[in-house]
């Protein structure tokens, strides 16, 4: 009963500390200049783990469905329709994340490549993004060659 539920909180309570130290020192390393091969460390993760007051937050990457920046805090939006409300900046929570699926495209929002389901010309040649979420993002002009980058990486085109 009790007992059990209190001890698999525990655990997740320690397995969440444990990604956050590990994030956190492979950041600390890449800080102090290590070997780019070192650098894996934090693309191979799965989950990214989130401090909301005194929890630890597990969120799996596959979950993610966008990230912005709101004030002095973060906010991480999910496919489920969560809201994750976390004080860190943008770029701290950028690199811990792939790169090879993730780009920022405006320095108030990151997206999930996958996620990206068109990227639309408004007026007066400015861009956005439209998610499979439905939500509609703008992209800064000095981000629009990461986007395309991105993009076409992650891209195959029909040949014939």
């Amino acid at each position: 009963g009790a007992t059990a539920l209190r001890a698999s909180y525990t655990s997740l309570v320690v397995y969440g500390t444990i990604v956050s130290v590990g994030q956190w020192l492979v950041l600390r390393e890449l800080a102090a200049g290590l070997p780019a091969s070192r650098v894996g460390e934090v693309r191979e993760a799965q989950t990214l783990a989130l401090r909301e007051g005194e929890r630890r937050q597990l969120v799996p990457l596959t979950d993610i469905a966008h990230i912005e920046a709101d004030d002095n805090h973060v906010r991480v939006f999910t496919t489920g329709g969560e809201v994750h409300r976390v004080r860190e900046r943008l770029g701290d929570i950028e690199a811990l994340l792939d790169s090879t699926r993730f780009v920022r495209i405006h320095r108030s929002a990151i997206v999930p490549i996958g996620r990206v389901r068109a990227v639309v010309q408004l007026s007066h040649g400015d861009w956005a993004v439209d998610l499979a979420t439905g939500v509609r993002l703008r992209v800064a002009r000095g981000r629009r060659h990461l986007l395309q980058q991105a993009i076409a990486a992650r891209t195959t085109t029909p040949t014939g």
